[in-house]
């Protein structure tokens, strides 16, 4: 929500390249900080989901196989969204070397690449959103199972399943249907992932915590 382009700094519609690379290059700073910071947490992430992997060890259907597979399948999509954020370190880059251009040519050079660049970047966040929804419910589907009451954990991992759910929805109707208005679409998804990860961080906290549905049994 901070990154510069976003609702609270300087917004402008993400749909529009040309503005988002602009509302870049006004806030470098800003922009390297909240890239670097989303990359960092991407990593951290993934630590945590590979710490879930051995669950399935010993285990059948989705509370094995397919809790691994939705697993490899998180750490591949952040892999994707980590990679997008350095392309936008690139754009970043690129509009400063064009704020210091000598010359009118090589100005125009440095913000076709940055446009360029910045068009790639949404390519793979199109990946990671196509990913997102498969993995994400099965997550939840392999993980839900564990637990035998209905609480807080278990929710955040029916979350997952809802969550999941409704963004291949949201894909596939902006892929079909209507396909003319991708910033509505664009909205709904980000709302999905923030929801995601406050479901993410309440299964941390139940894994730091050390919840025996959240440990493997070897342990």
């Amino acid at each position: 929500m901070l990154f510069p382009g976003g609702p609270i700094v300087d917004g402008v519609d993400q749909t529009d390249f040309g503005a988002a690379v602009g509302a870049l290059a006004d806030n470098p700073e800003i922009a390297h900080a909240t890239t670097l910071v989303v990359i960092v947490g991407m990593l951290l992430h993934a630590y945590g989901f590979l710490a879930l992997f051995a669950l399935g060890r010993g285990q059948q259907g989705l509370m094995g196989l397919g809790l691994r597979f939705g697993l490899i399948l998180s750490i591949f999509a952040w892999g994707i969204f980590a990679i997008s954020q350095g392309k936008r370190i690139l754009v970043i880059h690129l509009m400063q070397r064009a704020d210091v251009a000598e010359t009118a040519d090589m100005r125009d050079f440095f913000e076709t690449a940055a446009l360029t660049s910045h068009t790639e970047m949404i390519g793979l966040l199109i990946g990671f959103m196509v990913i997102f929804p498969f993995a994400t419910m099965l997550v939840g589907l392999g993980l839900a199972p564990r637990f035998e009451g209905l609480d807080l954990l278990k929710a955040a991992c029916y979350g997952f399943i809802a969550i999941g759910a409704l963004a291949l929805v949201n894909f596939a109707y902006a892929m079909f249907i209507s396909p003319g208005e991708p910033e509505s679409h664009l909205l709904i998804h980000n709302l999905l992932s923030l929801i995601g990860s406050i479901c993410l961080v309440i299964v941390g906290i139940g894994m730091y915590r050390g919840r025996s549905e959240l440990v493997p049994d070897a342990t």
